[in-house]
């Protein structure tokens, strides 16, 4: 099993995040967390979430 490692810039991640998350009404609050914050060459970008209820089905 390998490990990728990415070169990210950290406020196109809060763009992109913030464009997918909008959407969603149910969304109160969005917050990137983890090594994204502190280095440019990352593995996964952290992304807590709080709702106001249970999201709704999607079927």
């Amino acid at each position: 099993m390998s490990i990728n490692y990415y070169e990210v810039e950290l406020e196109k991640v809060k763009e992109a995040v913030k464009e997918v998350l909008e959407k969603y009404d149910y969304i109160l609050i969005a917050v990137i967390f983890g090594s994204v914050l502190r280095r440019r060459i990352v593995r996964d970008v952290d992304i807590g979430i709080i709702t106001s209820s249970p999201p709704p089905s999607e079927s």
